[in-house]
């Protein structure tokens, strides 16, 4: 449903455009794409029917913040000076937002992780790089911070008897995360000039434990393979 939407809402997009070229060519009005900033459009667009489809986010609320500033400033509301100054913090404000809200929304996460508090390991790695490797031991979910850094978590040996959860952040870093084969995962993302990527290609039974993987990534990565 929220792809057909998703393709919905570019179709009106596209229809509008064809129906302004056409007014245009027919003399019916005058009226240009090609105003002050209309470049911030290929920012503004994508972003707004990102939030319309899923919701808000930290990915699509930054871009839209991004590109209204940066219309503004082309427009001449606000110098690019300021401009600025002023984007910085505000990316901040919403990558912190972003990392203290990005569970609320996701309850079936948060009812797995609800059964292994106490168990959840957590690794950090800052200016510096980490390797895990879970050799026959049971996994019952991890933190994984990377800051200027990188984190490899290997699960490809790991008992994974029951849903689990990973909770990923990357800041100007990277995660890397491999699963044992046969099991599912579910990967959700927050990316700020960021990105996550599910490699993964097995075809695991249908009952078979699910890993939740919840990413935050600011101007980094996160893989699951």
């Amino acid at each position: 449903m929220k792809n057909r939407s998703g393709g919905i809402l570019w179709g009106v997009v596209l229809i509008a455009l064809g129906v302004i070229f056409i007014g245009n060519i027919s003399g019916l009005w005058d009226f240009s794409l090609f105003f002050a900033g209309w470049w911030t459009l290929f920012i503004l667009v994508p972003c707004l029917i990102g939030l319309i489809q899923h919701g808000p986010n930290a990915g699509n609320c930054g871009g839209l913040l991004v590109g209204a500033l940066l219309l503004a400033a082309a427009q001449g509301w606000l110098s690019w000076q300021m401009m600025g100054k002023l984007i910085l913090p505000l990316l901040l404000i919403v990558a912190g937002l972003a990392l203290i809200f990005q569970n609320m929304f996701n309850r079936q996460a948060r009812t797995v992780r609800s059964r292994h508090q106490g168990e959840i390991r957590e690794y950090c790695a800052i200016f510096s790089g980490q390797k895990e490797l879970y050799a026959q031991e049971e996994f019952k979910g991890a933190d994984l911070t990377a800051v200027f850094g990188g984190i490899e978590l290997d699960l490809r040996a790991a008992i994974i008897r029951e849903d689990v959860t990973i909770q990923a952040t990357s800041i100007f870093g990277g995660c890397d995360v491999w699963v044992p084969a046969g099991v599912k995962v579910k990967l959700s993302n927050t990316p700020i000039f960021g990105g996550a990527e599910n490699k993964t290609n097995t075809v695991p039974a249908p009952d078979a434990p699910t890993i939740y993987i919840n990413g935050f990534t600011l101007f980094g990565g996160l893989e699951v393979k």
